[in-house]
């Protein structure tokens, strides 16, 4: 196990005609973990003994605590209550040092602790006014002070408590001028409301009744429970106003915010409001303003950062995906269209599907892509079939795809010199959920290898339409889940018949965000539940 210290005294001071004993006892805390560092929660038996000495000396005091709680790692203990109980009195501390060493469940921690200070009010020597360790009076600590207040305090030089229960706590020029004001120390502060505050510094002054200023130089808390918590120069003159730090900064706001910065303004029109800035002024009721060049949300790796000026009328706020967040036209999500074709020429077909033209479309969002090719086909050199299939896809390859394909021209011809020419179209709707660049094909092959295929004039074209504009169907082999699909049968060249079912994805798409806000709602309810018995 290893032991860290806080180590706190209990001593006794009396003003005036009321006497007490000065306890036997001292309060002891401390933290206490495991060799990894980690707070034990635990019960241990601990052992207190005070020594002369830093390493060897005499024992002076020692005594049991054999069951001593540990919570988080934190315990709390009264020496001179022990099992059994040895009172500590001020002999033990008569001599010119003190070391208390602990021991933990038969582990003795090292090194010893020097007591100091605290310990020693056991044993007091000679105060002006004090006898036998009871201070009878005010007490003024210094020179040149003033103290005019009952029941205060004052150290230090120069320093005045002019009201009752008022404390200067030690510095140069500080006052405490209002009833149980206190000014802990620094130079030139003033604590002049009924209980105000002043930590420190110079030059501040909390004025008002519970204004405080923590710290730093020239601050100013002139409102009732107006905080400035440091800094430089800085102003809290509305009620219940808060300057965090910064310079130069003031709020005249009730109950308004300014964290810091560099002379930020809230004015008194701006109650409730809150201010991030640079040299900017809040003159608005209830706003909370950001004005900084650059305002993030999250980290810088997986963040995003949004503009610090307006755009455009009816422009709109749109990411990249990669952090940056620009004003963009909301047109940018209308329907969009890209159109290819191949170069003036013929392309002869073989067995397997091969491109015949290609295109991309970049899409800003969710939504459908509707594909369509077309070409003109002639065909011969076969008296069986010279047919021919045609398609659009996003692989190349392969053989044709059942429902989407269309097959041109005949599946038997009168004899070899026959001839067919016709024209080919294919088309197919795509659904893409993510925003991206998409590319399709316009895909054909010849259905015999003896017979002669060729195209030319060949175009594809891709219509890209947003989720929000009406309703776009699809054909799947899977079997539906909703009521509403349309069982329909396609058929292939060979004439061979297979079911398959129309869909409507717009009607699934809601279906899927219903059944999430059902899932939703059923795991708030869970939870709810589970709070409400105590899991």
């Amino acid at each position: 196990m290893r032991i860290s210290l806080i180590l706190a005294m209990i001593f006794c001071l009396t003003v005036g005609s009321v006497l007490a004993e000065v306890p036997n006892t001292i309060n002891y805390q401390g933290s206490l973990t495991d060799g990894a560092g980690d707070p034990l929660t635990t019960t241990v038996s601990m052992t207190f003994t005070i020594y002369d000495d830093e390493t060897v000396g005499s024992s002076q005091w020692s005594e049991i605590h054999p069951t001593v709680s540990v919570t988080d790692g934190l315990f709390d203990v009264v020496l001179g209550e022990g099992t059994p109980a040895v009172p500590i009195t001020d002999v033990v501390f008569s001599g010119a040092v003190r070391w208390l060493e602990i021991e933990v469940a038969s582990e003795t921690i090292t090194p010893r602790i020097q007591l100091v200070t605290v310990p020693y009010a056991f044993r007091v020597a000679t105060v002006d006014g004090a006898s036998g360790g009871v201070i009878s009076g005010k007490l003024n600590i210094g020179t040149d002070n003033t103290n005019a207040g009952n029941y205060a305090f004052v150290a230090g030089e120069s320093n005045e408590a002019s009201q009752d229960y008022s404390a200067v706590g030690g510095g140069l020029h500080n006052e405490a001028s209002g009833t149980a004001s206190t000014v802990g120390g620094g130079m030139q502060s003033t604590a002049g409301g009924n209980f105000s505050t002043v930590g420190g510094g110079n030059g501040n002054t909390a004025s008002a009744g519970y204004s405080t200023v923590g710290g730093g130089e020239g601050n100013t808390a002139s409102s009732g429970y107006s905080i400035v918590s440091g800094g430089d120069g800085n102003t809290a003159s509305g009620y219940i106003a808060t300057v965090g730090g910064g310079r130069e900064n003031s709020n005249a706001g009730d109950f308004s915010t300014i964290p810091g910065g560099y002379r930020d303004t809230i004015t008194a029109t701006a109650d409730y409001s809150y201010l991030f800035g640079i040299q900017s002024t809040l003159t608005e009721d209830s706003t909370f303003m950001v004005d900084m060049p650059h305002v993030r949300f999250g980290d810088e790796a997986t963040g995003y950062e949004i503009p610090s000026s307006d755009g455009a009328a009816d422009q709109v706020l749109q990411t990249d995906g990669s952090g940056a967040v620009t004003w963009a036209d909301p047109g940018l999500n209308d329907p969009g269209i890209t159109s290819d074709h191949y170069p003036p020429g013929v392309i002869i077909l073989t067995t397997t599907m091969q491109d015949l033209a290609t295109t991309t479309i970049t899409t800003p969002g969710p939504g459908y892509v509707y594909v369509i090719g077309r070409c003109w086909v002639q065909s011969y050199g076969s008296t069986a079939s010279i047919s021919s299939s045609f398609q659009i896809d996003e692989t190349s390859g392969g053989s044709y795809i059942a429902p989407y394909y269309s097959a041109v021209g005949p599946t038997m011809a009168l004899d070899a010199t026959f001839e067919s020419v016709n024209s080919a179209f294919a088309d197919r709707v795509y659904y893409k959920p993510n925003a991206g660049s998409y590319t399709f094909r316009f895909e054909g092959m010849k259905d015999n290898l003896a017979s002669t295929v060729r195209t030319g004039n060949i175009f594809i074209t891709a219509l890209y339409i947003p989720t929000s504009y009406g309703t776009v169907t699809t054909i799947s082999s899977n079997p539906p889940s909703d009521a509403d699909a349309e069982l329909i049968s396609v058929e292939d060249l060979d004439g061979n018949s297979s079911q398959a079912y129309k869909h409507d994805l717009r009607q699934l798409e809601l279906k899927v965000k219903d059944a999430q806000l059902e899932a939703l709602r059923l795991e708030r309810e869970l939870n709810q539940a589970k709070s409400e018995q105590g899991f």
